[in-house]
């Protein structure tokens, strides 16, 4: 990005076109390519005068467009809009507003589909760079739009959230008689998070989103299902099994709480997570069943 002296600008438009205006103000142009003010000298820094306007002290203001031969590819804003929405992000979270930065982001979601106001309004407000509580209000609903979510590196307390709830669901396993050690990893080739289980194994679910521990809930219900799933895959076998039918469970949210269930007899409550030990005697934990075995329990559907 590049700050040079600025023209103020009454609206903004796609596709380059702008009336030109005071060039006494300090210009800024986006890197990809959308013009949001010019400068008196046509030509400079890849502008040039539309030579429909008239120069000099003439009636009429020039307007001047990005002279790039070709706009960015879909790929390049997909890159552009990663690199600067973690930029903002991780700078609205230390509470530092970087005007280039939140100018080129609204740039790029300008070019990239339907802008809403918001990303106007940050633009503009950006150049002029006074209102720094708007513009960071408007960066954060430009985030919030464009359904942006941090990644673990950028928002490591979202797998520290991911790694309380495996605390949790390590005790039911433990409690089902099974060795352990579970651990929660992020591969280098993947953005999400897995459960790895004793025998290193992944299971064959698409991991744990980032987004999911922004909700300790949705976190331990998530990590349970995880680890369920890694688990069956080192045993060969269904597990936990629901003590009173015999069926596989699955964990789920029921009134508030993340919960093991089975769907016997139209479906109950066996416990909630991380608390399979307190079972009644009688339903006690029991060997996870093989699946070559005459009883063989089955793993339900989600209902």
């Amino acid at each position: 990005m590049q700050i040079a002296g600025i023209a103020r600008v009454g609206r903004l438009e796609l596709g380059g076109w702008l009336p030109a205006s005071d060039p006494d103000v300090p210009l800024l142009t986006g890197v990809n390519g959308t013009l949001m003010a010019r400068r008196s000298q046509a030509g400079h820094d890849d502008t040039v005068t539309d030579e429909r306007g008239v120069s000099g002290s003439g009636g009429g203001a020039r307007r001047v467009y990005h002279s790039k031969p070709a706009a960015p590819t879909a790929g390049h804003l997909e890159e552009e809009f990663e690199r600067l929405a973690r930029q903002v992000y991780v700078g609205l979270r230390a509470g530092v507003v970087d005007r280039e930065a939140v100018f080129d982001l609204a740039c790029v979601v300008m070019d990239w589909g339907q802008p809403g106001p918001a990303a106007e309004e940050l633009a503009l407000l950006a150049a002029e760079g006074t209102d720094q509580e708007r513009i960071a209000e408007l960066a954060r609903q430009v985030l919030a739009e464009s359904a942006f979510e941090p990644g673990f590196d950028v928002e490591p307390s979202r797998l520290a959230v991911l790694e309380e709830a495996l605390e949790t669901v390590r005790s039911d396993v433990h409690a089902t008689g099974l060795p352990g050690p579970v651990r929660l990893v992020v591969p280098e080739w993947s953005e999400t998070a897995r459960v790895e289980s004793w025998g290193g194994g992944y299971g064959s679910t698409t991991g744990i989103a980032p987004e999911i521990g922004s909700n300790p809930l949705w976190a331990l219900v998530a990590v349970a299902d995880e680890t369920q799933d890694s688990v069956m895959e080192t045993i060969e076998g269904v597990w936990p099994v629901c003590p009173t039918h015999q069926l596989g469970a699955h964990s789920r949210e029921y009134e508030g709480q993340a919960v093991w269930w089975c769907n016997g007899d139209g479906g109950h409550l066996i416990a909630a997570i991380g608390q399979w030990n307190d079972l009644p005697p009688h339903t006690g934990a029991r060997t996870p069943a093989r699946d070559n075995s005459s009883t063989a329990a089955q793993r339900p559907s989600d209902p």
